[in-house]
């Protein structure tokens, strides 16, 4: 409990002034106050700003990149970040001779922030076979929150295609569920989407995903029938839960 109480302490010197909430950090011998102090500073765009600002002249590496993380955890959470004016230069000091983990963060901040290069970036990622499957799935995350409507197609031919990991799969299936529900910039309907991933010959846990998602609007609802009475999805997949909805 002591780390809580002098936590508690020192929560109003990190709340009003970035530069004390880091030399604490840094003085910190305790790992759960640091990441107190990160998570309060980086708890909104200005306090983000601030600390990304401070983070850019640390010569320790490895403390970059745990600031970093700490941020981009945070602009995830709020599903967006603002971009600092002076971005580029401190982009480039906050990378600096570091792991690509911190590279990818930077760019999902990007992306994050509404550029789009830097959500086709993580896009090319995960259609790219040979990458980790951790970073596919990060790639996918970046590209589910900004859901670009060209990007779609993609998704639901990763999401029937044999060749792409069961996990990933199923990942991208219940992500879809992030996309607007009458999405047709992309010259594809949601509801006809997943129907045709339905249609495919999955396996038990990602036609129930697939079911799942189309349950969640009416329309989609109205498919998924549509698609039983055809018998092109057999009933006993539509299970009492499914019903009930």
């Amino acid at each position: 409990n002591i780390p809580l109480l002098v936590w508690y302490g020192i929560e109003p010197v990190v709340a009003a002034d970035a530069k004390a909430g880091m030399m604490l950090a840094n003085a910190s011998k305790w790992d759960k106050i640091t990441g107190f102090i990160y998570r309060r500073m980086s708890s909104d765009d200005a306090g983000r700003s601030a600390l990304l600002s401070l983070a850019a002249d640390m010569p320790d590496a490895a403390q970059r990149e745990k600031v970093v993380s700490m941020v981009t955890e945070n602009a995830r959470q709020a599903h967006k970040f603002e971009l600092p004016a002076n971005w580029e230069s401190m982009a480039g000091k906050l990378g600096k001779g570091t792991s690509r983990t911190l590279a990818l963060n930077l760019t999902e901040l990007e992306s994050l922030a509404g550029k789009r290069e830097a959500t086709t970036a993580f896009f090319k990622m995960l259609q790219n076979d040979s990458e980790a499957p951790a970073v596919r799935q990060q790639a996918l995350n970046v590209v589910l929150n900004a859901h670009p409507p060209e990007m779609l197609p993609g998704l639901v031919t990763m999401a029937m295609t044999e060749a792409v990991p069961v996990p990933l799969r199923r990942a991208i299936i219940q992500g879809l569920a992030l996309y607007p529900r009458n999405e047709t910039a992309s010259g594809i309907r949601m509801d006809v989407a997943l129907r045709q991933i339905l249609e495919k010959n999955l396996s038990s846990e990602e036609r129930q995903d697939a079911i799942a998602t189309l349950t969640t609007w009416p329309e989609g609802a109205r498919t998924l029938l549509t698609a039983v009475n055809e018998k092109k999805v057999p009933a006993a997949d539509v299970t009492p839960f499914v019903v009930r909805q």
